[in-house]
């Protein structure tokens, strides 16, 4: 069997070097540049213009109540959803850029024989990451989220675990509360700070967003490195200018603004608060916050962190796909579905999903390939709504 995972991305999306093959499918995926400029969008450009206090605390509650809410499914009811090679594939995205910055900056170090290596996992949520820190043989983890029944199941996750590094777990509202101030040494020093799909939610409010970019950085490092990946909010207003009305989606994820592109774009967007819903399959229903990635790093900048690398999801695989080791991680990780399925097996999109595949397939011929690695449409379209990021801090 020959599953070609190599073959996925030019298949799906703005591969500008996949040939000449399947032309009018890579045009209706390309990825139209699009800049958050005066010209195009007039963002309220001040900081005093936040979200009320009530109604700040008020979402901070639906976001953590969600959290809490969400089911622990076992492997073989998480094989059943819809979305299962969506999701693994994000956590393919979390572990080469997890790894690869351990790797970084150990590789940095005067003393080789230096083994500690301490990491604050900022929003933590039930400890998805802990495997991946223990494969890179931290020494020390700090668990920080607003949820506090995420917060138990990473405390029982790492309990069951082997333990190869010491933890603690803070509960707390990270875009709100110092974590300085519950660290049971509050001169502890991290390498690496990470926040995975979770930055957006302190967009909510300007000091909401210095705190959170102050809890990723006050205790980090010289030379260390804040990484993360969240939505890309080029990609979600162009879709919802591109839609015409103030939704958008398909059968795995939905985006609701209150308004639509037009309506927004003329009374002005807010940089901070700017809302919407967003609905995941089986994983996310609460609201969202636009970030403005500009504003991002200048805040970051003013707490000494400056910008190493951005990149939308589709980007941070095409660079990362190749070699052994991030090859074989996909597919041991099942992060792209094998298509067409084995006898009996349905795939988990719809057949229109999969159409990209059955042309290529078909016009492979002369080649020997029986399967190939890839994602639905649908599941290709909520990815690409995401980018990766990575902060260094210099002061």
């Amino acid at each position: 069997m020959d599953s070609r995972s190599s073959n996925y991305h030019r298949n799906h999306d703005d591969d500008d070097d996949g040939g000449d093959r399947n032309d009018n499918h890579r045009h209706h995926y390309k990825h139209r540049k699009y800049q958050y400029h005066s010209e195009r969008i007039r963002y309220q450009n001040q900081y005093d213009n936040q979200t009320s206090n009530s109604q700040s605390s008020s979402i901070s509650s639906i976001v953590a109540n969600h959290y809490n809410s969400i089911h622990n499914n076992d492997i073989q009811e998480r094989k059943k959803s819809r979305i299962y090679y969506m999701r693994n594939f994000n956590n393919w995205v979390k572990s080469i850029i997890i790894r690869d910055t351990i790797k970084l900056l150990r590789s940095e170090r005067d003393d080789k024989n230096d083994t500690e290596f301490i990491v604050h996992d900022l929003a933590c949520g039930k400890g998805g990451d802990l495997t991946k820190y223990e494969k890179s043989q931290i020494t020390h983890f700090i668990g920080s989220d607003i949820a506090s029944v995420s917060i138990e199941h990473c405390k029982e996750r790492y309990g069951n675990s082997r333990k190869y590094f010491k933890a603690e777990f803070i509960n707390a509202d990270c875009s709100r509360e110092l974590i300085k101030d519950k660290l049971s040494d509050p001169n502890i020093r991290f390498d690496m700070t990470s926040c995975q799909f979770s930055f957006h939610y302190c967009f909510e409010s300007y000091d909401q967003v210095r705190t959170m970019v102050r809890n990723a950085s006050e205790c980090l490092k010289i030379g260390g490195i804040f990484c993360g990946t969240m939505p890309d909010s080029i990609e979600v207003m162009r879709r919802l200018k591109e839609c015409g009305t103030n939704q958008f989606g398909n059968d795995v994820y939905s985006i609701k603004f209150d308004k639509t592109y037009d309506e927004m774009t003329a009374a002005g967007i807010s940089l901070f608060g700017a809302k919407y819903d967003f609905h995941l399959e089986e994983v996310v229903d609460c609201p969202e916050f636009l970030v403005y990635f500009p504003i991002m790093e200048e805040i970051c900048e003013s707490y000494g962190l400056k910008l190493i690398f951005k990149k939308r999801f589709d980007e941070f695989y095409e660079e990362n796909r190749e070699g052994d080791d991030n090859s074989r991680l996909l597919n041991f990780m099942e992060a792209l579905e094998k298509y067409p399925p084995k006898d009996r097996e349905r795939p988990m999109g719809k057949p229109e999903d999969y159409r990209h595949i059955r042309e290529y397939l078909q016009n492979s011929s002369g080649q020997s390939i029986n399967t190939i690695g890839t994602l639905s449409k649908s599941e290709w379209e909520a990815v690409t709504l995401y980018l990766v990021f990575s902060f260094r801090k210099v002061f």
